[in-house]
């Protein structure tokens, strides 16, 4: 065992990288200890340190209604709580939590999409030839994808009582509007 002594502005610079007098906000932490389990308390308030900024108004309610309504014996429920953390992190004060929780799933499924696309195109031409034609390779797995929208459905349906289903699109061929004077075919034809 070799002892290394290291100067007194790296240990400043550790400490204060820890932020030790970080306190979460009155609501937040009476959420934290009457929805989570004491062993999991300081887990959860690590997480919520380590994330650095301070949730403001709405996102303090998103957060306090995510421990009320998550049980924390969940083994989803440290992976939910990783996720709702950088989406709090990155949404603007006044946004929806359902809405916020739908828009990034529906931007999951674009990329999931553009990801299959993407292989199955791989199956046709190699790298190279994708590459000189501007396709770009996903950025992330399919699975980890997947794992995020399951993740969301777990955190929608927990905390509001649904969840939002996606579709993939559709491909049908054109058809004509066979009477443009009447209305109601046309509304007609439009929702078949």
């Amino acid at each position: 065992m070799a002892h290394i002594p290291l100067p007194a502005f790296v240990k400043s610079h550790y400490l204060d990288r820890l932020n030790l007098a970080w306190q979460p906000d009155a609501s937040l932490a009476a959420a934290i200890t009457s929805g989570v389990a004491p062993a999991r308390v300081p887990v959860v308030r690590v997480r919520l340190r380590n994330q650095g900024a301070r949730p403001v108004a709405g996102q303090q309610v998103f957060l306090c209604r995510f421990f009320e309504r998550l049980p924390d014996d969940d083994p989803d429920f440290l992976a939910c709580l990783d996720l709702v953390l950088s989406l709090v992190a990155e949404a603007s004060p006044s946004a929806d939590a359902y809405q916020l929780l739908v828009h990034h799933k529906r931007r999951l499924f674009r990329d999931l999409q553009q990801a299959r696309r993407f292989e199955a195109l791989l199956r046709q031409s190699n790298m190279e030839t994708l590459m000189l034609q501007g396709v770009r390779p996903p950025h992330a797995d399919c699975n980890e994808w997947l794992e995020q929208m399951r993740l969301i459905d777990r955190i929608c349906f927990g905390m509001f009582g649904r969840n939002e289903p996606l579709q993939l699109p559709m491909e049908e061929p054109l058809h004509e509007i066979s009477d443009l004077d009447d209305p109601a075919a046309a509304i007609r034809f439009l929702w078949r």
